[in-house]
């Protein structure tokens, strides 16, 4: 990723305007977990363009990131204001729901990530979390499975999947 910062970088250093190089660069520091300069830079892509769907959706996961659930909320609601086709903005808003425990709200944004993106493993891995919070276990053994057969190198939906079996 330090390549594609680079190359954004100079992008940016030409035309300072190009909200693209500062969305995409912004991905690449979250790649490298460097959250307050992908911050940064989505901000800065959002002030050029305030209907850059995909910034919206790439600051909410790095909101997500750093634990500012009520923000990245915010960003996704907004991102899916712009395109209501956005899966990526549907399944991160269905985490950072699950992250502040509201259980059926993320089940919903899954629900709607799935019927847009039924290929995305993560998606059926959430909901699978959600409802394992609920008990449903039926249910979130059936995602969690899904999400490997999507995903086999999700090890975490294997995890889940043992301790949905010695729960039933």
């Amino acid at each position: 990723y330090s390549e594609a910062i680079e190359a954004f970088s100079i992008a940016i250093d030409k035309n300072p305007q190009y909200a693209y190089a500062y969305n995409n660069r912004g991905v690449a520091y979250h790649k490298l977990h460097d959250y307050s300069k992908a911050i940064s830079d989505l901000n800065q892509a959002i002030t050029l363009d305030s209907n850059y769907a995909a910034a919206y959706v790439a600051r909410g996961y790095c909101y997500g990131q750093i634990k500012e659930y009520i923000n990245s909320i915010s960003d996704f609601n907004k991102a899916i204001s712009l395109n209501s086709r956005s899966a990526l903005a549907y399944s991160g808003r269905g985490f950072a729901y699950y992250n502040i425990e509201d259980y059926e709200r993320a089940i919903s944004d899954f629900n709607k990530a799935i019927s847009l993106d039924s290929s995305d493993a993560k998606s059926f891995y959430g909901r699978g979390l959600a409802y394992s919070n609920l008990q449903h276990y039926q249910e979130a053994l059936r995602d969690f499975q899904k999400a490997l057969a999507i995903n086999p190198q999700l090890e975490a939906a294997r995890e889940n999947i043992d301790i949905i079996r010695k729960a039933m």
